[in-house]
């Protein structure tokens, strides 16, 4: 188990936790370079059937809370920073890459929508959020 914290996005392709250089907006995903994000996956929901299953289930209170940040996060959008911290197994890709460009769209071999998340967080509870406005 890892604890971490980070920015919280949610959008109706999964939940991501980023550190505060990552640019992943709008429709077309770019490679990381110097930023960093995770997939969030709960218990369950995983989609990756060849791995094993996690020994644990998330939190109820933790599943309750996460589905409301990022609810509120995609109602609110960019006017908002959600930052969580969050405690979970890492998972992380196999020979990890990402193929495609930005006028087609990139897709990768990891986790979360199209695969560009080369590690995932299946999560076990999160806690001590804080919201605020951007600037």
């Amino acid at each position: 188990m890892v604890t971490v914290r980070g920015t919280l996005n949610a959008s109706m392709h999964g939940i991501v936790l980023a550190n505060e250089r990552c640019f992943l907006r709008g429709s077309r995903y770019k490679p990381f370079e110097n930023a960093a994000a995770i997939n969030l996956e709960t218990p369950g929901q995983d989609t990756e059937p060849e791995l094993p299953k996690p020994k644990f289930d998330i939190d109820p209170k933790s599943y309750r809370l996460l589905r409301e940040l990022a609810e509120k996060k995609m109602n609110d959008g960019e006017s908002i920073v959600i930052s969580i911290t969050c405690t979970g197994l890492i998972r992380s890709a196999e020979n990890f890459r990402i193929d495609g460009d930005s006028a087609s769209g990139y897709t990768g071999n990891g986790f979360g929508h199209m695969g560009v998340y080369p590690v995932e967080l299946v999560l076990k509870s999160i806690k001590d959020p804080e919201i605020k406005k951007k600037n």
